[in-house]
């Protein structure tokens, strides 16, 4: 078996830098090749995994977006052959499955994103280092300097005229924002669009909206150095109220497109309130850490909100993004969502800088959330503390009429109706029927109960007959119905 020898940054331990060292690489089996890696991207997952807070075993080699040459190829690989320019996908397509075969669907059933084990297809890592097997990354990890393994299902070939320094955030930035555009919200001309974050993916967000025909694009994001790229930025830090109360004052009741862009969740529920109240469209784009829960007034979305999320922009990364690279390449879009370069051995400088504007985004959301307590504290009136206690009253209405019934205790004889007071007539209205109060449980008096004659003659046998038929199962008992007229 034939063994590479190249570098690679490897992260033996969450909160710790990435460890330039030499790793062997064996060599690919049957569906399977080695890329040497051109250039790779920085996503907000690395540093998800850095800090801790997405699951994956340890050590591994991160990196999920990257651009290479095809070295050589295993075995069935007809797809691509040696010297072949490529991206890697952390999303497949093996073309077979369910999701694959599904004109809507694009998470491969193959995929190793959602509970990442850090193996390939067939259970091995192929990277060894210091004696110890190395984990992969969404069967990926580009962040090594000459080559790597990856199966055929995950890699496309493109154009021989690509720019391999820029075209690698095509494996998943700007297919992620432009497939959110495009394909999950479905933006429409004329249309208001708001932008949590400006980052790759939201910057190619703004680029998509603007595509579609969007009148109005409203960006969120704390660093004002990217301000440029856009027009009527919000910055958190510089506003009185919650940016989405000042969001809804700009639009009048509402964006029609809310797009969130960071790997925060808080921002989720601020994206949501952004919405028009009946028809917006909020879609949510970068992964979160593991194990997050979102939390919202079901308000929100019962008024008619639509709220969606996505991965990679539901495209077929096979099919759909090497059809992207000739676009990509004519209309020259990716320099404004490329920011400064950097050799391999200074990676961990660029985790630095990305751990920069990542601190800057959580200040962020910790000022949407502080600001909107404020703001609805200073309106909570006593109307509203009264509407919030007619609800409780009417809460605990409906749970003791329910016991009634659930316990089955007969509820009683019916008390007498007061006697009617005299009303007012208003011409052409019926008489105004007034409201039963119940008297105070201390000053009840058992109600008359007038004495009956008993039944006689063909009465008094069907009476007996009633009685000693057994009650059919489901069926409500007189008692229960007349506990429901009574309380109606």
């Amino acid at each position: 078996m034939k063994v590479i020898t190249c570098r690679a940054a490897i992260l033996w331990k969450m909160n710790a830098p990435l460890s330039i060292e030499e790793v062997k690489v064996d060599s690919p089996n049957a569906g399977e090749f080695w890329i040497k890696i051109i250039s790779s991207g920085l996503c907000g997952t690395d540093m998800h995994i850095l800090e801790g807070k997405n699951e994956v075993q340890f050590p591994v080699i991160l990196g999920h977006e990257g651009a290479g040459v095809v070295e050589s190829i295993g075995e069935g690989v007809n797809s691509v052959k040696p010297g072949d320019k490529v991206l890697m996908f952390p999303l497949p397509q093996c073309r077979e499955c369910s999701s694959c075969l599904h004109p809507k669907g694009n998470l491969c059933l193959k995929e190793n994103m959602i509970s990442p084990t850090g193996l390939l297809l067939d259970g091995t890592s192929r990277f060894t280092c210091r004696g110890r097997n190395i984990y992969n990354l969404y069967g990926t990890s580009t962040f090594t300097e000459y080559t790597t393994v990856v199966h055929e299902i995950a890699v496309g070939k493109i154009d021989d005229a690509t720019p391999m320094d820029k075209v690698c955030i095509m494996s998943c930035e700007v297919p992620t924002g432009f497939g959110a555009v495009f394909n999950t919200a479905k933006v429409t001309p004329g249309s208001t669009c708001v932008v949590f974050g400006l980052g790759g993916i939201g910057s190619a967000i703004v680029i998509g909206c603007k595509a579609s025909g969007a009148s109005r694009i409203l960006p969120v994001d704390i660093n004002e150095k990217k301000f440029p790229r856009a027009r009527d930025c919000l910055n958190p830090q510089n506003l009185e109220k919650p940016v989405q109360e000042v969001v809804k004052e700009m639009t009048g009741i509402g964006a029609d497109f809310a797009f969130k862009a960071t790997g925060l969740i808080d921002t989720m529920v601020a994206a949501l309130e952004s919405c028009n109240l009946s028809y917006g469209v909020c879609v949510s784009i970068g992964a979160s850490p593991t194990n997050l829960k979102l939390s919202f007034d079901k308000m929100l979305i019962l008024s008619g909100r639509t709220l969606k999320g996505a991965m990679m922009g539901e495209y077929k990364t096979r099919d759909s993004i090497p059809k992207m690279i000739t676009d990509y390449i004519n209309k020259n879009i990716n320099d404004p969502l490329i920011t400064p370069k950097l050799p391999f051995e200074k990676i961990n400088e660029a985790l630095e800088l990305f751990k920069y504007e990542t601190a800057m985004l959580r200040k962020t959301c910790r000022n949407i959330l502080a600001v909107s307590h404020r703001f609805r504290e200073s309106y909570r009136t006593p109307s509203n503390l009264g509407f919030h206690g007619a609800l409780l009253v009417a809460h605990k209405a409906t749970t003791m009429q329910t016991h009634l019934i659930n316990t089955g205790q007969p509820a009683g004889p019916p008390t007498h109706k007061p006697s009617r007071p005299p009303t007012h007539r208003v011409a052409g209205l019926p008489p105004r029927r007034p409201t039963r109060q119940p008297p105070h449980r201390s000053t009840r008096q058992p109600p008359h109960r007038p004495t009956r004659t008993p039944p006689t003659g063909t009465v008094a046998a069907a009476c007996q007959r009633r009685a000693a038929t057994p009650p059919i199962a489901g069926s409500k008992p007189a008692y229960e119905m007349q506990t429901n007229m009574t309380r109606c």
